[in-house]
């Protein structure tokens, strides 16, 4: 049943007939696609989400990660623990100190802070502690 051609007016008969709105509904209600072109989106989208799960990629080092990375080494001189720089390559905002100097505060550690921002964070520490 092939398409009748009248000047000026189209008549189909799957359009008559509603075969075209029925497949759509069906393929929108059980979620399997009718078309060759919706089953290829199908089936690239599962494999997408196949591969994404079995293999997953490697994790770029970002700048969040690495102030993440500091805070944690602040953290740690703050609750007096032993500190490892070695993950600090490109600082974000603290500089290393020299091997030579011993590090007794976390107002040391940040050399670049004024005299009250050292106040302020030595009474912020405190009021943590207790």
């Amino acid at each position: 049943m092939g398409l009748f051609k009248i000047r000026g007016l189209q008549f189909s008969w799957r359009r008559f007939l509603g075969i075209t709105k029925l497949k759509n509904k069906i393929a929108r209600f059980t979620g399997v696609p009718t078309t060759k072109t919706g089953r290829e989106a199908k089936l690239g989208r599962t494999l997408l989400a196949f591969l994404k799960t079995k293999f997953k990629p490697a994790k770029k080092t970002t700048s969040k990660s690495r102030e993440v990375l500091e805070f944690a080494a602040l953290k740690n001189l703050r609750d007096g623990k032993p500190v490892d720089f070695s993950h600090i390559t490109n600082p974000a905002y603290v500089t290393k100190p020299p091997l030579s100097v011993d590090i007794n505060s976390v107002v040391d550690y940040v050399p670049q802070l004024t005299e009250l921002g050292k106040q302020k964070l030595e009474e912020y520490l405190k009021k943590k502690a207790q």
